[in-house]
């Protein structure tokens, strides 16, 4: 999170940032200090956090990197609202009338497609639901760390 908020103070300053993560990280409101819930401290409506859910399909278990099949929704739950046919949604949690309607809706899913029991709301500025998540197969690098500071010293100078 210090490092995000020097790169918005310094030399990304005036624009606009896109960091992907997970939603643990990006979450807003955690009892111990996340980069969202850091981030949200210091940058308030400057910050828009999103979180992913899904319904149905597969992921990748961060642990032992085996692919590992999503278990149905609780019904109740947030993934549970949504229509079969419907591919993907955006939910926007700042408007009112949805985070009125969503208030109630404590159950969704949160690390690893396991479903937990806390409010929606304030955890995330949007939300993303895609009905069936497959896995990418190939391996995505980071950019190099050595780039963003190339970028920094061409901004400075």
């Amino acid at each position: 999170a210090e490092y995000l908020l020097w790169l918005v103070k310094g030399p990304f300053c005036n624009e606009k940032i896109i960091v992907w993560t997970t939603n643990s990280n990006a979450f807003r409101h955690l009892q111990s200090p996340t980069v969202g819930a850091v981030l949200a401290t210091a940058l308030g409506n400057e910050l828009v956090t999103i979180g992913f859910t899904g319904s149905h399909g597969n992921f990748v278990d961060s642990k032992s990197g085996d692919t590992v099949a999503i278990p149905p929704p609780i019904a109740g739950s947030l993934e549970a609202q949504f229509e079969e046919d419907t591919d993907f949604s955006l939910i926007d949690l700042r408007r009112s009338p949805v985070s009125e309607i969503l208030m109630n809706v404590c159950s969704w899913r949160f690390m690893h497609y396991q479903s937990v029991n806390f409010p929606l709301t304030g955890s995330f500025d949007l939300m993303i639901h895609a009905n069936t998540v497959t896995p990418t197969l190939k391996e995505i690098h980071s950019r190099p760390i050595s780039d963003m500071a190339d970028r920094s010293q061409q901004k400075v100078a």
